[in-house]
């Protein structure tokens, strides 16, 4: 994956270690070291490619984490164990990394506000299209983060065909319909103020790269 807009040649990515859930819980914190254990065979993927495969100087590695803290550790680490091939391999956070590359192609990125701010916005659209429903405003939170967002759910079919593996609560296809007019209010608000999250941001740095070709080598 070429981690610039000036860079070329074959891309190749090393792909997210951990579950996104568990990097989430390390945002602001400093990483667990028993983490970065867990991604020593990305470290010495990373540095197989660079050092054996991907060998021209126009050849890039892209490590991609989905937490800052853990970008800068894995980087460090890569240092002390890379020789001069880690002058080819870049460690960038994914959302820093999808940002700076839609930027450089001139695509506008105006995330969505803080925690509070979306935690109200979430709360605004349960209560206007779930005003009888028992489930919290951070169920429909995490069903847009875990399952609609993460798969590029556009659509109510989409969302009836998505998977919930691992979400815990089972729901028939009536409640998955309830669900989703809450859901698409959340994007529709998104949409109407002209914001994007952080998972809008990858995907549409995706469709870039499968416009040209490169998108299945990217995610």
């Amino acid at each position: 994956l070429p981690p610039g807009p000036a860079q070329h040649g074959r891309p190749e990515r090393v792909g997210e270690p951990m579950h996104v859930r568990e990097l989430e819980s390390q945002r602001g914190v400093r990483v667990d070291p028993r983490l970065l254990r867990r991604t020593r065979p990305d470290q010495d993927r990373a540095r197989h490619l660079a050092k054996q495969l991907f060998t021209r100087p126009d050849e890039r590695i892209l490590v991609t984490t989905f937490t800052k803290n853990l970008a800068v550790d894995l980087e460090r680490h890569l240092r002390d164990l890379c020789g001069p091939e880690f002058d080819r391999i870049e460690v960038k956070n994914l959302d820093d990394w999808a940002s700076q590359f839609l930027r450089s192609r001139g695509v506008k990125v105006p995330l969505a506000p803080d925690a509070k701010a979306r935690k109200r916005r979430w709360q605004h659209c349960a209560s206007e299209q779930a005003p009888d429903s028992d489930r919290p405003w951070s169920f429909y939170a995490d069903e847009w983060d875990l399952v609609a967002a993460s798969q590029g759910v556009a659509d109510e079919e989409g969302y009836l065909r998505a998977r919930r593996a691992g979400r815990g609560t089972p729901l028939s296809r009536a409640q998955r319909k309830e669900v989703w007019k809450v859901l698409a209010e959340y994007r529709s608000e998104l949409d109407s103020h002209g914001l994007m999250e952080f998972a809008d941001v990858v995907r549409e740095a995706r469709l870039i790269l499968e416009r040209r070709g490169n998108g299945e080598s990217l995610l």
